[in-house]
């Protein structure tokens, strides 16, 4: 059955597309396979069943074949390509945050802009700083706009539209596109605010399937969305990042290029790691930015000191949540000279790291932080992943060490050899979440499974080493739930002691493999209210700025015939109470306070909602800008 498979995934590769796109491996075995057939070993859920197991070892042998074919026939460094345009209309929101993400890369950029460069804040000839032209004027305001939106989506190969996707606005830009054939990808308001890295995953596989060369960039403008003009930005920063060095050559690309047995690995580097005899794996190094090998200098959060140092030569901008600005400082073992306005990427993994850390305890919250940042870098530099993929992927790394103090020291919290190293274990993370993301992309398709896994299926010791990979890489996943966990617990205000047992948790399960069976139930309430919370503050604040008024703090609040209502979004604080001021929702500063939420008050909100999108229907198709 597995050959059969296996033939069967190699002749219908989108299957295999398909197949990662649900998560891989780990979705498989979250599957349940029943048939009529009398021979019932076949049925079952996940591992139980023999048909999916089968499915299982065929979908790994196929990834890993791809995947060496890869490896093995890298493209050339040399190869000049032109980088992609982004282009809009140049109106606040959106469009604009799609220009200066564009820009932040030094990407080009360009577009029609409204007659008269008119935007909702007035004139704005600056926009031809960007390579924005005038449009033509249209017997109306709206119809300006029209011409404007039309000119773009002509120009370009293909719109993304960020926001109310049932807007009069973007209908009217999905028909335009629709009529001249043109691509159209929709990313909802709620994804491109608060799932960047998914909105930016978005934007890269819509470029890069449509071949797109010139990006039309669109959607609400910031008076309707607050915050997405800086949420575009970042999607695109993150999204398009790989465009930013097109036709550059750094040195990764001879790291990459070279044969595993011809890698240069200093002595003093490996004296303290372990061996690594297996096929295709180089042997582990020292992370620090003054070794000798210039991956392990790149892989440290610490690159600016690797590149003061001579270690290496390029740099690993990373741009991360909204890139708050950084003074003039020291942060760890790095020194910065200038500080670092809002809104551009941190110049290091390092610095962003010291940007958000003093927020959280030491501990697992710090080494999730560290995770998210380094998988920022991985999607924002992919030369990195193939790097790491060349030597051996995961099971390199955890032959790796991360040692920075000196010689007779003590060691700080993130040294350590292999997983044992906080440090380490979120880079592997951090690996693992983009190599599952990358499965299907052109630069490097189906990487998540690891190298080992390309053994016959004939050789049952072989076989059996294959689904130890997969082990290892869902152990990975459940560490990152678990740190989601802790996120999402003290986000809902739980105890001390409660964020505690979830670290021990963590560390047991690092350590010892502890069953997690009696913790998931605990994990996934948490989870799904969190995601309750999160959804009626989102509904919340909508009515209020709709409906309600701002008093000199910033506070807006308004009283329906059910609810009173008071939000401060910027301080992310929420108040709802019923008419007999009792407290059903208190969210301070992003912690939960109080939490009655239930169903009918889910449902009210959203039945606020509609009325309001009801009641606005013709007031936007008259006055809005389409």
């Amino acid at each position: 059955m597995v050959q059969v498979l296996h033939a069967k995934l190699e002749q219908h590769p989108r299957l295999v597309d398909a197949i990662a796109k649900r998560g891989g491996t780990e979705w498989l075995e979250n599957c349940t396979n029943i048939t009529n057939a009398q021979d019932k070993q076949w049925e079952g859920k996940g591992k139980e069943s023999a048909f999916i197991r089968a499915l299982t070892e065929a979908y790994t042998n196929v990834v890993e074949k791809s995947q060496q074919a890869t490896i093995s026939n890298p493209p050339s460094p040399q190869v000049q390509t032109q980088p992609i345009k982004v282009i809009s209309g140049g109106q606040t929101g959106a469009d604009m945050g799609g220009l200066q993400g564009a820009k932040a890369l030094g990407l080009p950029t360009g577009g029609t802009a409204a007659a008269g460069w008119m935007t909702e804040n007035g004139v704005n000839p600056n926009l031809q700083e960007y390579g924005l032209v005038e449009g033509e004027k249209g017997n109306t305001t709206v119809e300006s706009y029209n011409k404007r939106t039309v000119e773009n989506i002509r120009n370009a190969d293909g719109t993304a539209i960020f926001g109310d996707i049932n807007s009069p606005g973007s209908r009217f830009t999905v028909q335009t596109a629709q009529n001249m054939g043109k691509p159209v990808l929709q990313v909802p308001l709620d994804t491109a605010l608060n799932a960047r890295p998914t909105a930016a995953q978005l934007l890269r596989d819509f470029v890069e399937t449509n071949h797109i060369k010139v990006l039309n960039v669109a959607g609400n403008r910031e008076s309707k969305a607050p915050g997405l003009q800086a949420a575009v930005a970042e999607i695109v920063q993150i999204g398009l990042a790989y465009q930013q060095n097109q036709g550059k050559k750094s040195y990764l690309s001879d790291t990459i290029n070279t044969k595993v047995t011809e890698i240069p690995v200093s002595h003093a580097a490996v004296t303290s790691q372990k061996v690594q005899t297996t096929k295709g794996v180089a042997p582990g190094i020292n992370f620090n930015s003054q070794g000798n090998d210039p991956l392990g200098a790149v892989l440290t959060s610490t690159t600016v000191k690797s590149k003061q140092v001579g270690t290496i030569e390029g740099e690993y901008p990373v741009s991360f949540r909204d890139n708050k600005a950084m003074p003039v400082g020291n942060y760890g073992l790095e020194t910065y000279t200038q500080s670092k306005p809002e809104g551009q990427p941190f110049l290091s993994a390092e610095q962003a790291f010291f940007a958000y850390k003093e927020t959280l305890p030491l501990g697992e919250p710090r080494v999730q932080l560290m995770a998210e940042i380094l998988t920022a870098r991985f999607e924002q530099h992919p030369k990195l992943v193939e790097a790491v993929t060349k030597r051996g992927g995961v099971k390199w790394l955890e032959n790796c060490s991360y040692k920075v103090s000196p010689e007779g020291s003590k060691a700080n919290f993130w040294e350590g050899e292999g997983l044992q190293s906080p440090y380490i274990r979120a880079l592997a993370q951090a690996y693992t979440k983009v190599m599952e993301k990358d499965r299907v992309e052109e630069r490097s398709p189906v990487e998540a499974i690891e190298p080992v896994l390309n053994a016959p299926t004939s050789n049952p010791k072989q076989q059996v080493g294959a689904m130890e990979r997969i082990i290892e890489r869902m152990k990975a996943n459940t560490v990152q739930n678990l740190q989601d966990w802790y996120i999402a617990a003290e986000q809902l205000g739980k105890g001390e002691n409660y964020l505690k047992r979830i670290q021990e948790v963590t560390e047991l399960y690092v350590k010892e493999n502890i069953s997690l069976e009696n913790i998931f139930p605990a994990m996934e309430k948490d989870l799904k209210a969190l995601e309750q919370i999160n959804e009626i503050t989102s509904l919340a604040q909508r009515v209020v700025k709709t409906i309600g008024r701002e008093d000199v703090n910033g506070i807006m609040s308004v009283e329906t015939q059910k609810y009173q209502i008071a939000t401060k979004a910027q301080d992310k604080t929420y108040l709802i109470k019923d008419k007999e001021d009792n407290v059903l929702l208190y969210v301070r500063e992003g912690k939960t306070q109080v939490n009655k939420i239930n169903d009918e008050m889910m449902q009210d909100f959203k039945f606020m909602n509609f009325r309001i999108d009801n009641s606005l229907h013709k007031v936007k198709q008259d006055l809005v800008e389409r």
